[in-house]
């Protein structure tokens, strides 16, 4: 089976759970992060080990590499970006 590549969008509090989880499966990794403070995204994406830093959430999605969105963003932002990643053919 293949390695699926995550871009996690939105690093508040449910971010730092969802990479937990990542980290301890075997064929997930985190390929990007993407936060509109860039500051916030550099800092977490350093302390994880995580290639990639986006602060606009078009250009993450953009990227081939990533299979799935995680949408760790407030609640009320979930419809919009969730649709937008499934017309970019990601998984959510």
């Amino acid at each position: 089976m293949k390695m699926l590549r995550a871009g996690i969008v939105g690093l508040g509090l449910a971010a730092r759970a969802h990479v937990k989880g990542y980290e301890t499966h075997p064929q997930a990794a985190v390929l990007a992060v993407c936060d509109l403070d860039g500051e916030r995204a550099t800092r977490f994406a350093a302390e994880h080990q995580i290639p990639l830093v986006y602060t606009r959430y078009d250009e993450m999605l953009a990227n081939p590499e990533i299979d799935i969105v995680d949408i760790a963003t407030p609640t009320h932002l979930h419809a919009a970006m969730t649709k937008q990643a499934a017309l970019a053919g990601k998984h959510v």
